[in-house]
C-alpha cells in the first residue's frame, strides 16, 4: 500500500490534506461489551512536502498499548490495524513487507505471534473479529490494483468468504462486526453501510468512513468532514460528537474512532496538518471523547504518533 502525496496551496486546504489520507488509510473496529482495558494502536506516522510517497512497511509502523489515562506506553511488534478479540486476550493486526499486507494474531501481551496469510501479490489488511471470536473480516486486495473487497475466514486461515462483490474502481475497507452478531458495518468510497455476516442485505447507512459498532450494537461511529458522528445502527439523524477548529497554518482532522467496551468513551485519532511552506507536515496524536459530557482528553503526544486504536474489553 502506498499514499501519494500532491502539491497543496493554501491553509484552507491543511484539512483537506488529512482528510485526503484518511480517505486511504481507513480502519474499523467494533467494541466489545466488558470492562474498557487497554488501548492498543498504531505509530504510522504520514508528512508531507510537495509530492511525496508513504510505503508501508516503514520501521515506523509497530502496535503499541496504552492505559485508558495514556500512562504507561508499551510497544508490542511490528505491524499496524490493530483489533481486539471479544474476550481481549487476543489481538489481529496487519503487516506489510514492503510491497503486500497480510495478516498476523498475537495474544494481547504481544506474545505468540503467528501468521494468518501469507499471500503473494494479495493484500490483505484493516482485520476486526466476528462477535462470536471464531472469525477475522478483512479487506482484501485480489487483483494487486489498490481496491479492495471485504471478506472473512477462520482463525486457522480456513473457509475464506468473499462478502462484497469487486466493482470498478471502487474499494471496500474498515469492516467491523457488531457484538450481537446480527451485522457488520463498513465503508465505500465514502459511504458507510451495514450488511449481514454473510455478506447480504447491504445497505447505506451514511456518508463518511472508518465506522465503528458500539458495544451495545445500538450505535455506530464514523468519521465525517474531519468530524466524528454518531448514527443509530438502524439508521436516523447524524450526531456530531466531535467540533475541532482548523487554525490558518494547521489543520485538523478526527480520524479512527473505537467505543470503550462500557460505551461511555470514544477514542480517536487526532491528525494535524501543518504548513512548512511548499508542502505540509502530518502528525498523529490520540485523544478520547466522552459520550455524555463531549470533553475531549489527550492521550499521547504528536511524537508518538497515534493510529488505529481499539479498546481491550475486560470480564
Amino acid at each position: 500500500m502506498s499514499v501519494r502525496r500532491l502539491p497543496l496551496v493554501g491553509a484552507a486546504l491543511l484539512a483537506l490534506a488529512a482528510l485526503a489520507t484518511f480517505v486511504l488509510l481507513t480502519s474499523a473496529d467494533a467494541a466489545f461489551p466488558g470492562k474498557p482495558g487497554l488501548i492498543a494502536y498504531d505509530s504510522s506516522q504520514q508528512s508531507g512536502g510537495g509530492e511525496s510517497e508513504e510505503n508501508c512497511g516503514s520501521e515506523s509502523d509497530s502496535i503499541f498499548t496504552v492505559e485508558s489515562d495514556g500512562r504507561h506506553r508499551t510497544k508490542l511488534t511490528k505491524g499496524v490495524n490493530p483489533s481486539y478479540s471479544p474476550n481481549g486476550k487476543l489481538i489481529v493486526y496487519s503487516i506489510c513487507d514492503g510491497t503486500q499486507d497480510d495478516l498476523m494474531l498475537m495474544r494481547a501481551d504481544g506474545s505468540g505471534v503467528r501468521a494468518l496469510t501469507s499471500t503473494p501479490k494479495v493484500s490483505e489488511d484493516e482485520p476486526a473479529f466476528s462477535a462470536d471470536g471464531k472469525r477475522v473480516f478483512f479487506a482484501r486486495d485480489s487483483g494487486g490494483e489498490g481496491y479492495s473487497q471485504i471478506y472473512s475466514m477462520a482463525l486457522d486461515g480456513t473457509g475464506l468468504k468473499q462478502l462484497t462483490p469487486k466493482r470498478h474502481e471502487t474499494s471496500d475497507n474498515s469492516p467491523a462486526a457488531a457484538a450481537n452478531g446480527r451485522f457488520v458495518v463498513f465503508d465505500r468510497e465514502g459511504q458507510i453501510y451495514t450488511m449481514r455476516p454473510n455478506g447480504t442485505h447491504a445497505k447505506k447507512l451514511a456518508r463518511g468512513w472508518d465506522p465503528a459498532v458500539s458495544p451495545a450494537s445500538n450505535r455506530v461511529a464514523y468519521s465525517f468532514g474531519g468530524q466524528i458522528y454518531l448514527i443509530g445502527a438502524a439508521g436516523g439523524g447524524p450526531r456530531q460528537l466531535t467540533h475541532l477548529k482548523s487554525g490558518r497554518e494547521a489543520g485538523v482532522t478526527a480520524l479512527s474512532p473505537a467505543f470503550s467496551p462500557d460505551g461511555h468513551w470514544i477514542v480517536f485519532a487526532l491528525e494535524e496538518s501543518i504548513s512548512n511552506g511548499p508542502g505540509f507536515n502530518d502528525s498523529q496524536k490520540l485523544d478520547k471523547v466522552s459520550l455524555t459530557t463531549g470533553k475531549v482528553v489527550t492521550l499521547t503526544k504528536t511524537s508518538v504518533g497515534g493510529f488505529y486504536p481499539d479498546w481491550q474489553p475486560l470480564p
